[in-house]
């Protein structure tokens, strides 16, 4: 993420920010063209943490109501 705004820490603050919603849903990021670049995207790996976000059907979970 990026920080949009920053309170000076001296005392407590209400920070309000409008947030571009086309900018969020952008999820590339350019650091320096064509050497350091990022699509957060893309660059997924899921079968790296897919066991951690799938059931387990040998586990003992309660069945849901």
């Amino acid at each position: 993420g990026e920080v949009l705004q920053e309170a000076d820490g001296a005392a407590e603050a209400l920070l309000v920010a409008d947030i571009d919603l086309t900018r969020a849903d952008h999820k590339e990021r350019l650091f320096i063209p064509g050497e350091y670049e990022l699509d957060l995207m893309a660059d997924r790996r899921p079968e790296l943490y897919r066991s951690l976000v799938e059931a387990d059907p040998q586990a003992d979970v309660p069945p849901q109501d």
